[in-house]
């Protein structure tokens, strides 16, 4: 190296090839057991989270997170962070699930989204969760929440029970009970008012209700 005000001339480090001043190289001897550069130090090697190109002696660095790796895109450990497709991640994206290895690993169908391969935390459409399962039919004292994919002990409200599907649904076809059970005809004693809610008839007025209910169901 050269010193600018009287020009003398200093030896860069035995391991450098070039050198910005005695302990900053620029270039590694590669002739030397410390023939990697990496920033301004000659390495055996580059260290975790740097990488060389083929016939190269620059380290370059892998990128976030990344430990090891064979290029800048294509990543092989993590270091606090999941790796997916080469690439390191802070969390495991839509469909997949973070391994005992810090991997991304994709969700097995029926399963949407999941916490381990055991366990469905989702469902893909036309199954329904119960439990941590996906199952094409919830079991006999479940209701299929259709519109959540999702097996539940009751339809809660504002959601109808649909007897015929063993499912839950905003609406019924016709009419439905005060306990929000879908019906085609009301029970006897019953009659459809105009929001086709069935309540009890009253004799009254039983003959015009029941005409709106029968011509109703007729359509």
């Amino acid at each position: 190296m050269t010193t600018s005000g009287d020009m003398q001339c200093f030896a860069c480090s035995t391991t450098c090839g070039e050198c910005y001043d005695a302990t900053a190289c620029k270039s590694c001897a590669h002739s030397s057991n410390l023939p990697y550069l990496q920033g301004t130090a000659c390495q055996a090697q580059c260290t975790d989270g740097y990488y060389s190109l083929p016939g190269s002696f620059l380290c370059h660095s892998c990128g976030q997170w990344c430990l090891t790796c064979h290029t800048i895109n294509n990543c092989s450990k993590c270091a606090n962070a999941y790796l997916l497709d080469g690439t390191c991640r802070s969390q495991c994206p839509t469909l997949y699930f973070a391994n005992l290895v810090f991997a991304c690993e994709k969700c097995s169908p029926p399963c949407l989204n999941c916490a381990n391969s055991a366990n469905c935390l989702t469902c893909i459409p036309g199954y329904f969760l119960y439990l941590t399962h996906c199952l094409s039919q919830c079991p006999l004292d479940q209701w299929a929440i259709t519109s959540l994919n999702i097996c539940n002990s009751t339809c809660y409200p504002p959601l109808f029970y649909l007897a015929s599907s063993r499912s839950c649904s905003y609406s019924c076809a016709l009419y439905h009970s005060a306990a929000r059970l879908c019906l085609s005809l009301c029970d006897s004693g019953y009659i459809a008012n105009q929001t086709y809610g069935c309540q009890p008839c009253a004799t009254a007025d039983c003959s015009a209700m029941l005409y709106f209910q029968l011509t109703q169901s007729q359509l």
